[in-house]
């Protein structure tokens, strides 16, 4: 089955730059409104206090010494989720009854290491 729905948003982590403890961090496209607002809602929810701006085309968190592989799991997880509900989403509109497997389906091989 093919789908003319674009792929999903991830962080680009190679283009990382910390000023004035601010990490901006550029997504790998430009994302829709809708993921921006997803995205921002769970990490109101996760860590509120964050400072967290979420664009479609970067992503900006204040940040401290020695927590960089908390805020690396914030973001991943946060993103993860986004892509994840908005995808199920997607297979619920389109009326596709198994959109539900197979959306569980990536989910589970997204957690797959890169190989």
């Amino acid at each position: 089955m093919s789908s003319n729905r674009p792929s999903a948003v991830d962080l680009d982590w190679g283009g990382a730059v910390v000023e004035d403890g601010t990490l901006t961090l550029p997504l790998s496209q430009k994302a829709s409104k809708r993921w921006a607002r997803e995205v921002a809602s769970i990490l109101d929810r996760l860590a509120p206090r964050a400072g967290a701006e979420v664009g479609r085309e970067e992503l900006t968190i204040a940040v401290t010494l020695g927590e960089e592989s908390d805020v690396r799991h914030l973001l991943e997880s946060a993103v993860l989720e986004a892509n994840s509900r908005l995808s199920a989403d997607d297979n619920a509109q389109e009326g596709d009854r198994d959109g539900d497997d197979a959306a569980m389906t990536r989910i589970f091989r997204s957690y797959a290491p890169d190989g």
